[in-house]
């Protein structure tokens, strides 16, 4: 029927349904889990597209929770009372869900509600004094870590374990009466929050906690992903994830909690000869020791200033070289540029900017930070936006400036209409693991040179959480720390790098140049940005990490660009990376190239490719 909301009738037809389709964020939820598959228990869950399920589960709070949020007029408000209660995020703000809980008691004398109320109010009471006291001497500025849960748990009265064991049962109780509907979302809130605290009571060695007294949110974390796959999914009679970028199939299991797993890994259906992929030597994203707050340092901290520039004298003449070889053989072609995070994205777009007379391009990309060190690339990017869409799409002049509407220009133009329209290069700049460099697909011309840049690792202020985690997993496997630091650090960097590897390979016709920027990929890195200070890695794992990415761009094969280092540079390193060890088959004299010999294989790519 016309103007009817159809999720009641959808809601409906599950129940009888043999196979339901839905987004993940239905399994994000224990209570719509409840309402459209049921108890699971006779279910088969098949979740494909898996890595960004298990990126979800992985990396965010399993419970976000705050307190003395301040009483309003507004915050009874149910549009604003569902845009703040996010169950999906696992976010509760406690003051707002009593508010609506009490307004219903004060109008409605339910004996249940009302028990449930009281105790509640008992219960949260008890964790907010508890979370309280944990903060209790710690810094007032920045965040801190709390490396498990058992500080917290000190404060809390064994007694509230089975108030909540009673309190939850209560809830489900009134969850199962159609005539308390009016309280049933506010209960389902109440119901959940109590569900996720029992769980970190029940083993607070699985989980930390970090708060940052800016927002007034305790942020819980699950130590292991299985954590919330055990709470959503738990019941369910089988488990099936795909995925193109789970590998290896092994420790994806393992992060899954999944060990006994059937696991299946396929081939791979791209033809190679559809890729033409290139290492560039001589540049690296970690340099972590030069992101510090250090006044000798050269490059100081991305928060320290405005201005700051995370990109070396040296990184800018390498990426101009490289830009200048790679995007003049793509000619008029669409071109992807991924980086590790979104400072490098600015710093990159304003490198590309400052060359796109030279090269004849234009430049796109939708920075997503509101922070005021991006404002002036985001709006001439922004700018570029509105001016091809009305110039070369004739659109209307007010257009929605998001990732998806640039997403949706770069495939247009990308169309040969419109190329011929244009006759320009278009560059797309993206962060990995962002929408636009995981959640597209560029088939065909849409996208044909992928170039990615850095490796997507956690950054500074994040790598004490990482930590924390490696060291949990450590406990677990027999191979130790190497297994842990794998899952902790290296399971979702690769995975974020390949799927941008792959937004050019959407079919098996398509074919594109990849050109990785990161020489930890060849098992060497840089430690100074000023000097040649070379540290050679394991190659053994150099090797394991170039198998989780598509099996074509594993290959050495005169692709690697590095004449444009110093003759002893290259000594060193070609002695580094011509041994061969397990997992690394060792790399050819003539596997070296320049930046001009890569420029002519580009060129002879692409005339192949128009030939056929």
């Amino acid at each position: 029927m016309k103007g009817t909301c159809p999720v009641g009738a959808m809601r409906a037809a599950t129940n009888h349904a043999r196979i339901v389709i839905a987004p993940h964020s239905y399994l994000s939820d224990l209570f719509w889990i409840r309402k459209y598959f049921g108890t699971l228990e006779k279910c088969v869950v098949v979740i494909d597209e898996a890595h960004n399920f298990l990126s979800t589960t992985a990396d965010e709070p399993f419970l976000s929770i705050s307190f003395g949020q301040p009483k309003n007029q507004f915050s009874l408000n149910s549009d604003i009372y569902r845009e703040k209660v996010n169950r999906i995020n696992n976010n509760y703000p406690v003051e707002l869900i009593l508010e609506h809980l009490n307004k219903y008691c004060q109008t409605n004398d339910i004996f249940l509600v009302k028990n449930i109320q009281k105790d509640v109010e008992t219960i949260l009471q008890t964790i907010n004094k508890a979370i309280s006291q944990c903060q209790s001497g710690k810094p007032t500025q920045g965040n801190w870590v709390a490396e498990d849960l058992f500080e917290l748990t000190s404060f809390i009265d064994e007694k509230i374990s089975y108030t909540l064991d009673e309190t939850i049962i209560k809830c489900f109780q009134v969850l199962d009466q159609d005539e308390l509907k009016r309280v049933h979302f506010t209960v389902e809130n109440l119901s959940q929050l109590l569900l996720l605290i029992k769980e970190c009571i029940k083993s607070p060695i699985e989980f930390f906690m970090v708060y940052d007294p800016k927002d007034t949110a305790a942020k819980i974390y699950a130590l292991h992903p299985k954590i919330k796959l055990r709470m959503r999914l738990g019941k369910a009679q089988s488990l099936l994830f795909s995925s193109a970028t789970m590998s290896p199939v092994s420790d994806v299991a393992d992060m899954f909690g999944c060990q006994t797993a059937l696991k299946v890994k396929l081939k791979h259906i791209f033809p190679s000869e559809n890729y033409k992929h290139f290492f560039i030597a001589g540049m690296n994203t970690s340099l972590k020791d030069e992101f510090r707050d250090d006044s000798n340092s050269k490059r100081k901290s991305p928060q320290s200033e405005i201005d700051e520039s995370i990109l070396s004298v040296k990184d800018r003449k390498i990426l101009t070289t490289l830009f200048e070889h790679a995007l003049r053989p793509a000619n008029k072609k669409n071109v992807g540029i991924f980086c590790n995070n979104i400072l490098m994205v600015q710093q990159v777009a304003e490198l590309l900017r400052k060359q796109s007379e030279e090269l004849d391009i234009v430049v796109l990309g939708f920075i997503t930070s509101k922070d005021r060190k991006y404002e002036k690339t985001s709006s001439w990017l922004q700018e570029h936006y509105h001016s091809l869409s009305q110039n070369i799409l004739g659109k209307e002049e007010n257009l929605n400036f998001n990732d998806e509407s640039v997403a949706q220009l770069f495939k247009e133009l990308g169309k040969k209409e419109n190329k011929e329209k244009l006759n320009k290069t278009v560059v797309l700049c993206a962060v990995q693991g962002g929408t636009l460099a995981e959640g597209v697909d560029y088939k065909g011309d849409a996208m044909e040179m992928v170039i990615t840049i850095g490796l997507p690792y956690p950054p500074p202020s994040e790598e004490i959480l990482a930590k924390i985690k490696a060291d949990y997993w450590n406990m677990f496997y027999e191979d130790g720390r190497q297994k842990a630091e794998d899952l902790a650090f290296k399971q979702a960097a690769f995975r974020k790098l390949a799927q941008s590897i792959g937004r050019a390979h959407r079919t098996p016709n398509d074919k594109a140049v990849v050109i990785m920027v990161d020489e930890r990929l060849l098992g060497i890195k840089n430690t100074s940005s000023q000097n040649s200070s070379y540290e050679f890695l394991n190659l053994k794992n150099a090797g394991k990490n170039l198998s989780l990415l598509q099996t074509p761009v594993q290959v050495f094969s005169e692709n690697i660009v590095i004449k444009h280092l110093s003759p002893n540079d290259i000594s060193k390193i070609k002695n580094h990376i011509k041994r061969k060890v397990d997992n690394w088959p060792g790399v050819l004299d003539e596997d070296l190239i320049s930046f001009s010999d890569m420029e002519t294989q580009i060129e002879e790519f692409y005339s192949e490719s128009q030939s056929i």
